[in-house]
């Protein structure tokens, strides 16, 4: 070992001449330790989508859905809803997440790849199966085999009837609104469906297609229609009036009560 002699520092290096630097303290190696075997998680978005079709509400959430991707964020969209969001990639979906859990099938058949870091995946059986078996969001996003490994975000979107597989992953919940009188009576019918479930973290109106004046209008109107319906908060989540505007909705997410769900571990090979 190395010491210091009258004051002066130790010498560094070998018969190499190689500069050595610190050891890494025992709490570092302990923590990359921990961040190597931690499980993985994820943030879950909900997304209450209403029961009657809309283009374009479809269009937006797919736009939505891509903003969050190019933001950086490995994104899956799961589709419990019966808006078949697949269809607005142009793709058609031959299997539901319940195919993947029951065997029938493997995760990457059902999942549809969109993009690199985003994809889609059905699952509007596998929600309706939970929701029979009073099973939870999480026992499916954390199932085996997961659909959710190598992602960061779940999109999911739900109709009212699937409200109650969050009950343990309070979030707050998403609800589009396109700005015509069919849609937005159909986004307040959705949010009557919800009653007044006490494990709901609260509602963001998500207006599309209007600027951000006109939407905070619409929002309080709505806030003040809806508050007899819901104990949980209404507030106003975000608006983009244009395509290109869907960056706003990503960044305005970040400050949502958001939920988390652990995911199992993958498989090691060493």
């Amino acid at each position: 070992m190395l010491e210091a002699v009258a004051g002066r520092p130790p010498a560094v290096g070998g018969a190499t001449g190689a500069i050595r630097g610190p050891h890494p303290e025992p709490r570092d190696q302990a923590a990359g330790l921990r961040r190597l075997f931690a499980r993985p998680s994820l943030r879950v978005l909900p997304v209450l989508v209403p029961a009657a079709r809309c283009p374009q509400r479809n269009a937006w959430l797919a736009r939505l859905a891509r903003a969050f991707a190019a933001a950086g964020e490995r994104t899956l969209v799961l589709d419990a809803s019966r808006s078949q969001l697949a269809t607005t990639f142009g793709l058609k979906a031959r299997f539901d997440l319940l195919h993947a859990l029951r065997g029938d099938c493997g995760v990457e058949q059902a999942r549809l790849q969109i993009d690199h870091g985003f994809a889609l995946l059905p699952a509007a059986r596998a929600f309706d199966d939970a929701a029979r078996r009073n099973a939870q969001l999480a026992e499916l996003i954390a199932a085996r085999p997961c659909p959710a490994h190598g992602f960061d975000l779940a999109i999911v979107l739900i109709d009212a009837a699937h409200v109650a597989l969050l009950a343990e992953t309070p979030a707050e919940i998403a609800v589009p609104v396109a700005p015509n009188a069919r849609d937005v009576a159909a986004a307040l019918d959705a949010v009557r469906k919800c009653g007044q479930r006490a494990d709901i973290a609260g509602f963001r109106w998500l207006f599309l297609g209007i600027d951000e004046a006109a939407a905070a209008t619409l929002a309080r109107r709505l806030a003040a229609t809806a508050q007899t319906w819901t104990a949980a908060p209404l507030r106003f989540g975000a608006a983009a009036r244009a395509a290109r505007d869907a960056a706003r909705i990503v960044h305005a997410a970040a400050a949502w009560d958001a939920a988390r769900v652990e995911l199992p571990e993958e498989e090691r090979t060493f």
